[in-house]
């Protein structure tokens, strides 16, 4: 072999051998941005089993729902289209929305959850309160009684104001049935420290008699603040075997609106009930990070 050729060979071979070193660091570069990349990616907190949170905004505060408790369907966001809204676009915007970056910005508009009458306690993976739940449920639908808990349902109230002023008037002029069957009037006594509305004083206007067993109206109970505007609602059922009341109070530093159902006969409790369901959304509240991925307070489930 001539030393021309020798020359022209190991010449070739160190351009290969350096295409090579270029190739393997642009190729580590790469890893390495990507695995920056994944490691400053923002993930929800966990709780202790792993579970990641439900994270997002709600009138200004961020919430990070612990992934232990067992939520009553799913957190709804701002843009989500209608649970019943099975469309095309519907489907592609759910499919979308998995892939969604987790943020402390994303705007939530409702969720729910279970929670026990008696001491505030929020259902979750727990395993005391799991079969807590499950116990009651046995013994209370054997026995054809409502359980102890309370769904309990979150709603941003978006533009509208901080109070259900509106709401109590369209209850009180809405006509059910028959125009003016149910004419409501304050009642001079309080009931739980609660303004008290009733249909027609207790009568029945057709038959001129306390309302029956069958009757389909329902008491007004009312809290209002020093400005005069209602801040808790509750419409409880006057008739039937189980007599349902639904409870509705304002959160205002989350700008939301909070919906509680349960038995009548936990109508005493109802500043309880309040101070357990705010207990737990504080709970939930966290300090939103400068940089999402940054370290911040540890969430847990209320117990």
């Amino acid at each position: 072999m001539s030393i021309r050729l020798v020359v022209v060979w190991l010449l070739s071979f160190s351009l290969l051998l350096s295409g090579c070193n270029d190739t393997t660091k642009q190729q580590d570069k790469q890893a390495s941005e990507t695995g920056a990349q994944a490691a400053s990616e923002f993930r929800p907190p966990r709780d202790a089993h792993g579970r990641y949170a439900d994270i997002g905004n709600l009138g200004g505060k961020a919430l990070a729902i612990p992934g232990s408790v067992i939520l009553v369907g799913w957190v709804h966001y701002a843009g989500d289209p209608n649970d019943f809204d099975f469309t095309k676009e519907a489907k592609a915007y759910r499919k979308k929305r998995r892939q969604i970056k987790n943020s402390y910005d994303r705007v939530i508009t409702g969720f729910a959850f279970d929670m026990r009458v008696t001491d505030g306690v929020v259902r979750d993976f727990d395993q005391p309160t799991y079969m807590g739940y499950n116990e009651d449920s046995r013994e209370h639908a054997s026995k054809g009684e409502p359980m102890p808990w309370t769904f309990v349902k979150v709603e941003a109230r978006g533009d509208r104001p901080l109070n259900f002023n509106s709401f109590l008037e369209s209850s009180m002029t809405s006509a059910l049935r028959k125009p003016d069957y149910f004419n409501y009037q304050l009642q001079p006594k309080t009931v739980e420290g609660l303004l008290y509305y009733q249909p027609n004083n207790g009568i029945d206007p057709e038959t001129n008699e306390p309302w029956g067993e069958y009757t389909f109206g329902k008491d007004i109970f009312v809290q209002k603040d020093q400005q005069d505007n209602v801040n808790t609602m509750i419409i409880c059922e006057i008739s039937g075997h189980v007599r349902f009341c639904r409870q509705w109070f304002i959160k205002p530093d989350m700008k939301a609106q909070v919906a509680l159902r349960y038995d009548r006969r936990y109508l005493s409790q109802w500043r309880k009930l309040e101070q357990y369901a705010t207990q737990a959304l504080d709970s939930w509240v966290v300090e939103k990070p400068q940089q999402e991925g940054n370290h911040h307070k540890a969430v847990n489930s209320v117990n």
